[in-house]
């Protein structure tokens, strides 16, 4: 039986992207709960990869495909929140340019203040009046 790291390395060298992926979620699905670190290592690479696939689908124009990627990704980061680091996806979701999943998962995180202040950057102040009145901490009222 081959290891863990052949089999992704194999898929690396030939650009299989897309196996890869289905590898990846594949493993996820039979990694029990309590192995939190390959978890988390596993989850924040198909993050990377789904990001890398939504970048590629906008260069390429391909609506219909990036519109079920961006699904598919949604999904994935509310199905697997408890097993991803924050800031380690807030990094790369940044690193990629990706504001409109930043905001999705800021928002499925309850970081409400990330979400108010982006709205508040771009001038979208009735945004961040919406976000503000569906959250219950005072504190952001006053900042």
């Amino acid at each position: 039986m081959r290891s863990f790291e052949e089999i992704t390395l194999k898929f690396i060298n030939i650009g299989e992207r897309d196996a890869l992926k289905t590898f990846l979620i594949n493993k996820l699905d039979n990694i029990k709960n309590t192995d939190a670190t390959q978890l988390t290592m596993i989850c924040t690479w198909l993050v990377e990869l789904y990001l890398d696939k939504l970048n590629c689908q906008k260069e390429d124009g391909v609506d219909d495909e990036y519109g079920m990627v961006l699904d598919e990704f949604r999904h994935f980061l509310q199905d697997n929140q408890e097993f991803l680091n924050p800031e380690t996806t807030y990094n790369l979701i940044s690193s990629h340019g990706r504001i409109d999943v930043l905001l999705f998962y800021a928002t499925l995180n309850e970081d409400h203040e990330r979400v108010i202040t982006h709205h508040l950057q771009r001038g979208e102040y009735n945004k961040a009046l919406e976000v503000l009145s569906k959250q219950s901490s005072v504190e952001l009222y006053y900042k």
